[in-house]
Formats: C-alpha cells, sequence, structure tokens
C-alpha cells in the first residue's frame, strides 16, 4: 500500500505564562517519577506545541490519536495529538473540533495538540513518520480558531 501523503503546514508553541507551565511540566515529571533525569531533556523541548497538516488518500480507519511522537526514553509511552480540530480547505474556519473529530475521513486539513514535543524527532502516524519545520510562534489565526484548552 502506497503511503497517503501528508504536509506539516506549521508547529505552533502554545503560549503560557512560563512559570504557570514550568510548575505543571514540574508536577507532571514529579508525578512519574522523572523530574531529576528530565531537566536536561526539558530545557530543550517545548512543551506544548499545536500542529497542522493537511493529509489526503486516507483509508476510512484513520485515527488522529495515531500520530504520536515517542520521547527521549523510548520505555516511556509516546505523545498522542489530542484536542484536534478539523479545519476548512483554506484553514480559515473550524468544522469541527474535539477527540475524534476528523477520524475516518479522506482528506483534510487537521490541527492538533502535542504535550513534550521535541523538535529534533519526528512524528509518527498510522503510515509512517514526518518531519516538521522548525516550531514558531503560534499565529493570530490559529490561536483564534483553535484556543488551548489545558487538560
Amino acid at each position: 500500500m502506497k503511503e497517503p501523503p501528508i504536509q506539516c503546514l506549521g508547529v505552533y508553541i502554545v503560549p503560557c505564562d512560563d512559570g504557570q507551565w514550568r510548575e505543571d511540566l514540574d508536577y507532571s515529571y514529579r508525578c512519574l517519577g522523572l523530574l531529576d533525569e528530565t531537566v536536561a531533556y526539558r530545557s530543550r523541548v517545548i512543551s506544548i506545541v499545536l500542529v497542522e497538516v493537511v493529509v489526503s488518500g486516507l483509508e476510512p480507519s484513520f485515527d488522529v490519536g495515531r500520530f504520536q511522537q515517542f520521547m527521549e526514553r523510548e520505555d516511556r509511552s509516546p505523545q498522542v495529538a489530542y484536542d484536534e480540530a478539523l479545519l476548512s480547505p483554506d484553514g480559515r474556519a473550524v468544522t469541527k473540533r474535539g477527540q475524534g473529530c476528523a477520524n475516518g475521513i479522506a482528506q483534510g486539513r487537521i490541527c492538533f495538540f502535542l504535550h513534550y514535543y521535541d523538535p529534533t524527532r519526528p512524528i509518527e502516524w498510522s503510515f509512517g513518520e514526518f518531519s516538521c519545520p522548525q516550531p514558531i510562534p503560534m499565529t493570530e489565526r490559529l490561536a483564534r480558531l483553535v484556543p488551548y484548552r489545558p487538560i
């Protein structure tokens, strides 16, 4: 089977209050028992990003939850896409938003959030992996259309 085409339009840094994010990250890592060993890792990783892709030629079994990025330590669970949004073809409007809203589509423009994003690693999906451009600040368009909702 031929791999369906995917184009990563961008990776956008979710704006945040740095103090709150640091507190949230430290809490998460402490709960996992990883706080001490992840200090260097966190210093080079952008915490939360919004990824925007265009896909086509998909099968009905397509599942956005299969977008994932493995963390530095391979024995840890990967971070998976969540709170996705299906956008209009021109990216100016949200047609659906929420977990699973883009599952089963044949083609479309999708945004999803990833925690602990590492710009040096590819993102994997059902049909292989792809690289992304370097993260940039969130655009006004996406901040308005797909605001981050803390989990």
